[in-house]
């Protein structure tokens, strides 16, 4: 889900930045094809990969190898 960084256009990479609220709503009205809705799911460890999960109606286990990027003095 989107985020205020991506609005800004910056890098967000380990910064544990959450999904704007208007972005949840939207999300929320959609939902994955039933066939993979069933799927096992991982997402980052990051708020905001557990909040876009959530809101698309996914039970997802944070997963530490897909944290995203670390940018260091550039995010």
């Amino acid at each position: 889900g989107r985020t205020a960084w991506n609005l800004e256009g910056r890098l967000q990479g380990r910064a544990d930045i959450p999904v704007l609220e208007d972005a949840l709503a939207g999300l929320r009205q959609r939902r994955l094809p039933l066939p993979y809705a069933a799927w096992p799911w991982l997402a980052s460890p990051l708020l905001r990969a557990g909040q876009t999960a959530a809101a698309l109606g996914i039970q997802a286990s944070p997963e530490p190898a897909l944290i995203e990027t670390d940018w260091g003095g550039y995010e």
